[in-house]
């Protein structure tokens, strides 16, 4: 292969962009071979290089010096030369990824912390009226009240129509839904979990 074709092969190989000039010969066509002239099409500039790598890591910084995009080398000679070519992700999608991902680990930790925190326990003492609100899962009354359920001498919930607290019809079945505002009094002393006090 002549210098000339080695050249047009490399110029082929770095894309349209590029254009061959000719070889290097600074002492006539017997001189010594200093590289190939290529004249960069983005940027106007000329350079030299005497292999397709020297080419296209001086291609590469040229553009990059001069602000301009980096280059497509045509059928892809990375792949061609048995190296993968890099993928690049575009800096328009790393911040919102990004944010994405710190948010689902947010809510992940939150959730962590829920599951192992116990639910707030307090000690009711008897003949006095309590206002909570129940943070525990919907559930039956007997269920939700634990120990304190053999000595309960009244639990209501707020009734939104009635506009009053009203007992259930059942505890035994009746579901006490997480949310729901309660009063609450006891015969005897015990530990209650699941309720916060209003």
């Amino acid at each position: 292969m002549s210098l000339i074709e080695e050249g047009q092969e490399i110029a082929r190989k770095l894309g349209n962009e590029v254009i061959y000039k000719g070889p290097w010969l600074p002492n006539g066509e017997k001189g010594e071979f200093y590289g190939h002239w290529f004249t960069n099409g983005v940027t106007g500039s000329s350079f030299s290089a005497k292999t397709l790598e020297e080419a296209k890591a001086t291609l590469i910084q040229s553009r990059k010096d001069w602000g301009a995009k980096p280059p497509v080398f045509a059928n892809n000679p990375a792949a061609e030369e048995g190296k993968m070519p890099k993928e690049r992700i575009s800096p328009a999608l790393i911040i919102p990824v990004g944010l994405g991902l710190g948010l689902i680990a947010m809510v992940g930790v939150v959730a962590l912390a829920r599951a192992a925190v116990p639910p707030v326990c307090m000690e009711l003492r008897r003949d006095k009226f309590y206002y909570f609100i129940y943070t525990g899962p919907n559930q039956t009354f007997k269920a939700a009240l634990g120990e304190c359920y053999p000595v309960i001498y009244t639990i209501d919930v707020w009734d939104e129509e009635a506009n009053e607290y009203l007992p259930p019809v059942d505890p035994d079945h009746d579901i006490l839904e997480t949310g729901s505002k309660c009063r609450v009094m006891v015969q005897e002393t015990c530990i209650l979990c699941g309720f916060e006090l209003i």
